[in-house]
Formats: structure tokens, sequence, C-alpha cells
């Protein structure tokens, strides 16, 4: 049995082998701001590293290119957020809150390696073991 990394079989699962890439249409191609033969995946792949090496210069620049205008601020502002905050149920607006405390706690806990940690009496973290070879039994009732 082999186990394969989540991410990798996401990726493997997107990845239809069996299939010719898919160009850009050249009507859509003459759009692109990249103006390169490529794929759609090449064209992502071109945004992803632009937008992360350029932040928000590279998504006005790309929308530019596009043909679409964008507002002044990309950054939701505090009051339009505490305004649509007051819209959701309570209960959802805790959901979240707890989300974004356990998720920043979990990255600063994440020291690399083993290591693990207790938040409202759940124990999370990350077992570091390197292994040649596994093998799992799971019997069924």
């Amino acid at each position: 049995m082999n186990t394969i990394p989540p991410v990798v079989a996401a990726a493997e699962l997107l990845r239809r082998r069996d299939q010719p890439p898919l160009w850009v249409d050249p009507a859509v191609a003459s759009t692109s701001p990249y103006g390169d033969e490529l794929t759609y995946s090449q064209i992502a792949d071109r945004i992803v590293h632009d937008v992360g090496r350029g932040g928000d210069k590279a998504i006005r620049r790309l929308a530019a290119a596009a043909g679409q205008t964008l507002p002044a601020a990309l950054e939701v502002d505090a009051a339009t957020l505490a305004a649509s905050a007051r819209l959701c149920p309570s209960e959802v607006v805790e959901a979240i809150g707890s989300a974004v405390v356990r998720i920043r706690e979990f990255y600063e806990a994440e020291p690399g390696g083993s290591w693990q940690y207790e938040c409202d009496g759940v124990t999370l973290g990350q077992l570091a073991r390197p292994v040649e070879r596994v093998g799992v039994y799971v019997p069924r009732r």
C-alpha cells in the first residue's frame, strides 16, 4: 500500500495525464498580459508567481492588462468588516473568531520537527518521524 501526501494526491487528481494541455484560445491569448502561447495552467502559474513577487502592484497591472479597474484600496476597511459582521449570526462570527485564534496559535507553535500543545482540551501538533516504509492494517468491524 502506498500512502501519498494529500497535496501530491490533490495535484495528481487535478492533472489529467490522459488529456492534452488546454491551450488558451487565440482570441483570449491576445488579451493575456504574457503574450506567449501558453496553457491555462501556465498562465495561472505566472499570475501566482507575479502576485507573490509584486503583491498589489502586480494585481493592479494584471487587472489593467485585462481591461479591469480596481478600487483604490484592495483591502477591506475595518468599518466595512464590522458592518458585515453585524449582518452575520453571532455563532458564525464566534466560530470565525475561534478559527482565527486557533490558526494563529497553531502557526506560532509550529517550530519544525515534532511538537504538540493543548487548546481547549484538544491536543494539537505534529509528529515527525522519518521512515523508509510504512504499512497500515485497518480491520473492519
